[in-house]
């Protein structure tokens, strides 16, 4: 019998205490994780480790969170990765900025509790599923909402 896979998760904070205890208290929820602590990194890491989310900071060296998203959303296997924005930057325009970009589906500030970031990680995690099930579907109706034979 095949062994499922876990849930990847790609931790992305310049911070190592932080993208530490964040790989610390994941792995301890079952979930694969991998760390990259810079915009550059980042992206090397999402290409090979194919995750199913990206935890991303915004303010770190090389490259922003901003412009980490907006090469992902480049990547034909990477666009459609689902990013919940982990960040100490607390305002308004930044929460809309992130909200706006469609493959990020969440926004949490630090210092953040770890039991509301885990059942966000879920929540996200649980849309991705049924997104993906309902476009698989939908697959096979013609535009009338018929199935296909």
């Amino acid at each position: 019998m095949k062994k499922m896979d876990k849930t990847k998760i790609l931790i992305v904070d310049d911070d190592l205490n932080i993208s530490r205890l964040l790989k610390f208290k994941l792995n301890k929820e079952g979930y694969d994780t991998l760390e990259a602590h810079d915009g550059e990194e980042a992206l090397i890491k999402a290409n090979s480790f194919r995750p199913n989310l990206i935890l991303l900071d915004i303010m770190m060296p090389k490259m922003s969170g901003w412009e980490v998203n907006k090469e992902l959303r480049k990547h034909p296997e990477l666009r459609r990765v689902p990013v919940i924005m982990v960040t100490a930057v607390d305002r308004l325009d930044e929460q809309l900025k992130s909200l706006s970009e469609k493959n990020i589906k969440d926004y949490i500030t630090k210092p953040f509790n770890f039991s509301e970031l885990v059942n966000t990680v879920k929540r996200v995690l649980g849309q991705q599923i049924k997104n993906n099930s309902e476009s698989s579907f939908s697959l096979g109706k013609n535009k009338q909402g018929e199935l296909n034979e």
